[in-house]
């Protein structure tokens, strides 16, 4: 047996969203002045400049910055900080100018997040709030989303996004599946609205949480969640696929590794493996990959196996529909030509598939199937 990996096919995906409460953004990049009258001191874009007269001509010289944007308030020097509710800046000098840059965002606690970053907080009653600070130096936004909370049957709270594994009991519930003890509660918003909602199932004896519609084995018992209108209960089933080499596939269904390996999908706990065995090898020479169909004259042809103690152990090519013309017949399809004659795609001694006349007992039966249909 190959040592590649198969899974049961179940894909669990879990999406945490919030609903913002509170969003902030900084002043945009400033610019300099053009034009000044010597003497006054302006802000213009959160930089404070004075206007001076050198050699005849006024300019303005940038002497700190005023992330309020008014020079009666917080001035900050070049090289400081500055913080406020929602932001940290700092005054830069560059290439003679200066700039006032964001560092950080600020959460309602004081902490300092980093921009591209987040920071989640809990109060004393357990409530959670999540601060992220996108964007960059000279444009930041500050996002604050609130955490709902969803109450359990037991009246304990369980945050959005969360979930709880709810036991299952004879004696809570009237029909707990045998294999399964617990059932995944989520706290789960829908728009504007969060709420509870059953999202997987817990297996007895193995503890594995399974997401609803997927498969788990317990105790050589496959079984499936499926959401019912009492929760979430593991099912009994057959298992129907399985992935081989990251592949899908159907039981019964033949996957090739990137290898060339030959794997079939079946109802045991993993795979069968041919054995070597790459397809069906043709008179020529060429090889037919198994499960594959094609046109061989008047007969399409599939390779198929043999089973043996061990699964597959010969390869076998199998006949299974007649050709006449543009057209397929499956095997023991009767037709009638244009002279009349009735025709069947059967088996002849050597096992081939062909079209052959109906004898005198079949052309009875039929004429008397058609006749009995037709009234």
């Amino acid at each position: 047996m190959s040592n590649l990996k198969a899974t049961i096919c179940l894909a669990l995906f879990v999406a945490i969203n919030a609903w913002p409460t509170s969003i902030q953004h900084s002043p945009s990049k400033s610019s300099s002045p053009s034009s000044c009258t010597s003497g006054e001191s302006f802000v213009k874009n959160q930089i404070l400049y004075d206007c001076i007269n050198e050699n005849g001509k006024s300019h303005a010289k940038p002497i700190g910055c005023a992330p309020e944007g008014d020079k009666e308030k917080t001035i900050v020097k070049a090289g400081d900080t500055f913080t406020n509710e929602h932001f940290k800046y700092q005054c830069d000098e560059e290439n003679d100018a200066l700039v006032l840059k964001v560092i950080n965002c600020i959460d309602s606690t004081g902490t300092e997040v980093d921009i591209g970053s987040f920071f989640t907080t809990e109060d004393e009653n357990g409530n959670h709030q999540t601060t992220e600070c996108f964007g960059d130096y000279f444009k930041a936004k500050k996002t604050v989303l609130q955490w709902t909370k969803c109450t359990l049957p037991s009246g304990a709270k369980v945050t959005e996004g969360n979930f709880h594994v709810q036991p299952l009991t004879s004696k809570t519930t009237s029909n707990k599946p045998p294999l399964q003890k617990g059932e995944i509660l989520s706290c789960i918003r829908n728009g504007k609205e969060v709420g509870l909602k059953c999202t997987g199932c817990v297996s007895e004896h193995t503890s594995v949480h399974v997401g609803v519609s997927g498969y788990v084995e317990v105790k050589g018992q496959w079984t499936q969640c499926r959401r019912t209108k009492d929760g979430c209960r593991l099912i009994n089933v057959t298992r129907n696929c399985c992935t081989i080499d990251g592949q899908w596939a159907l039981v019964g269904e033949v996957v090739y590794s990137t290898s060339g390996e030959a794997f079939l999908c079946d109802s045991s706990s993993t795979y069968s493996s041919f054995n070597g065995l790459k397809g069906c090898i043709l008179p020529e020479g060429s090889v037919k990959k198994f499960q594959e169909v094609w046109k061989d004259e008047d007969v399409m042809k599939r390779c198929y196996w043999k089973n043996g103690p061990n699964g597959p152990a010969e390869d076998l090519i199998v006949s299974y529909a007649c050709i006449r013309g543009e057209e397929t017949f499956p095997e023991n399809k009767i037709i009638q030509r244009e002279n009349g004659d009735y025709e069947k795609c059967a088996r002849g001694f050597d096992g081939e598939l062909g079209f052959r006349k109906l004898n005198d007992k079949e052309l009875k039966e039929f004429i008397k199937r058609k006749v009995a249909f037709n009234n």
